[in-house]
C-alpha cells in the first residue's frame, strides 16, 4: 500500500479570531441493548448528544441488529435461521442476508483452506449450517453503514 501526503488547503482568516473563540466541550453518550445474547454498545461523541437524529441513529442501528438476529439467532426458536436448518423455509424464500452471508462463508472456507466452515455437526450428526462464526462481524459491518 503506498501512503501519498498531500497540503493541507489554507483555512481563511486571521488565525486570532479562530483562536479567540471558546471551544465547545465534547459531550458522549452510550446506548446499550442486549442483543444476540449478548450486550451491545453504541458511544457517541458529539458537541449535543441530545440531538434527535442521534436519537434516530442509535435506534437504527440496534433495530439492525434485532433483524440480524431474528434472521440469524441458533438460540431462538423462532429465527428464519433454525426454520431454514428444519426444512420449514426454502433458502429461495429467506431475507436476501441469508445469501450473502452464505456467500462470505464459503469464502472463507476457500481462503482458509477448511480451517473455517459455516457447517457443524454433534459427533455422529449430519452437519447443518452454522454462520454464526461470521455473523456478529458482519452484522456490526451491516450497523456501522448505517
Amino acid at each position: 500500500m503506498t501512503t501519498t501526503t498531500l497540503p493541507l488547503p489554507t483555512r481563511p482568516g486571521p488565525r486570532a479570531a479562530r483562536a479567540a473563540q471558546p471551544a465547545q466541550p465534547i459531550q458522549r453518550r452510550a446506548f446499550v441493548e442486549f442483543i444476540m445474547g449478548m450486550p451491545i454498545s453504541l458511544h457517541v461523541k458529539a458537541i449535543d448528544t441530545s440531538r434527535t437524529d442521534i436519537d434516530q441513529a442509535a435506534g437504527n442501528v440496534f433495530a439492525t441488529l434485532r433483524k440480524v438476529d431474528e434472521v440469524f439467532s441458533l438460540w431462538r426458536a423462532d429465527s428464519e435461521l433454525r426454520r431454514l436448518q428444519a426444512g420449514a423455509v426454502l433458502a429461495g424464500e429467506c431475507h436476501p442476508w441469508q445469501a450473502e452471508v452464505l456467500e462470505l462463508c464459503l469464502e472463507a472456507e476457500e481462503r482458509t483452506g477448511g480451517l473455517f466452515t459455516a457447517w457443524r455437526a454433534a459427533p455422529g450428526e449430519v452437519p447443518a449450517y452454522d454462520p454464526t462464526g461470521v455473523v456478529k462481524g458482519w452484522a456490526i459491518e451491516q450497523a456501522a453503514a448505517l
